[in-house]
């Protein structure tokens, strides 16, 4: 004859009440199911009923009540992830490899396996071999050195006698696409000319840049511009800063095998200079002459008219000058910090 009232879990009042089921009723007494007493030599056994009206006592012959056997009970399957014939509790690695060619496979904190792989992202490859990026080896005279790739496919080794390189990028240790900004050069001692190359995350109609110059000033300043018009197309200038207004094209053009693409909000450029052009609007390197070099991001960049507004941001400039000199010994790997 229970009954009682709970705060549900949504804080609902429940009110509940047996209504006599289970229960055996004589002269207004209440038994529960199965209770037993004797009475004038006579033992009352209480079957209790089945439905909301109390059962009759039995009483005059003794019986057992018959107790249901409880239902057994489903087995719990093991918490975690089944993988090989194994279980793995969650949030286990399975496997990993590390690297540019690392994958793993783990089992997550709910229970559920996913697989990782790298796919080459970072990597150089060389007659089946996998190297890391900025991972560097000589075999014989020439050192290899890997600019890892950014995207899935790996990149071809750099091996030379006579390079030198260096590179900068932003956030620090950064690789491929992940990179808001980067920029690397490598200089080719057999010809005298710097190949570099840039990348950034930007938008159409805006513009990026990479200064060089003597006194870590925008004032005659030696500047290249990449700028992305509406129509996805990218123009690379040969330009001179003379103070803090938009630099100006250079009277002669020394940026030679100029090429840039623009993708999925990424602007990447190369092209080639001479260590010095001769060009009274360029600064050179030479043996004796090292320079600062800047990373700018633009202000909006006018196709028709050919205007660059000011950067953006303030650009980041080398904390030290740059050598390039034409004795740059074979097998050296130069990074700068910018």
């Amino acid at each position: 004859m229970g009954s009682g009232e709970l705060c549900d879990e949504n804080g609902e009042i429940l009110v509940w009440d047996n209504f006599g089921f289970g229960c055996c009723e004589r002269d207004g007494q209440y038994y529960e199911d199965g209770e037993t007493f004797t009475e004038g030599g006579v033992t009352c056994t209480c079957v209790g009923s089945e439905n909301a009206e109390p059962a009759p006592l039995n009483c005059g012959v003794t019986t057992t009540p018959s107790v249901p056997r409880p239902d057994t009970p489903p087995p719990t399957p093991p918490a975690g992830c089944e993988y090989d014939g194994r279980i793995y509790p969650p949030g286990t690695t399975i496997s990993e490899t590390t690297g540019c060619r690392g994958s793993g496979t783990y089992c997550d904190e709910n229970g559920q396996i996913y697989v990782s792989d790298n796919f080459g992202f970072g990597c150089c490859e060389r007659d089946g071999q996998y190297y890391q990026d900025g991972e560097t080896f000589t075999e014989g005279r020439v050192t290899c050195t890997c600019v890892g790739s950014r995207d899935a496919i790996p990149a071809p080794l750099n091996c030379t006698e006579g390079d030198c390189r260096g590179r900068w990028r932003t956030p620090e240790g950064c690789r491929g696409d992940d990179c808001d900004h980067s920029v690397s050069w490598t200089y080719n001692s057999d010809t005298d000319k710097i190949f570099f190359e840039m990348s950034a995350r930007q938008t159409i109609d805006k513009w990026i840049g990479i200064g060089f110059s003597d006194d870590q000033l925008m004032a005659n300043s030696d500047v290249i511009v990449a700028a992305v018009s509406s129509d996805g197309g990218v123009s690379i200038t040969d330009r001179w800063a003379s103070g803090r207004s938009m630099p100006t094209e250079d009277s002669s053009d020394d940026v030679e095998n100029p090429q840039g693409s623009y993708n999925n909000g990424v602007i990447n450029v190369n092209f080639t200079r001479q260590r010095n052009t001769g060009d009274d609007s360029d600064l050179a390197f030479t043996d004796d002459d090292c320079l600062y070099m800047f990373y700018a991001l633009g202000g909006t960049y006018n196709h028709d008219s050919q205007t660059l507004s000011k950067h953006a941001t303030t650009p980041t400039i080398s904390e030290q000058r740059i050598c390039i000199r034409g004795d740059c010994p074979a097998r050296q790997v130069c990074r700068y910090r910018m």
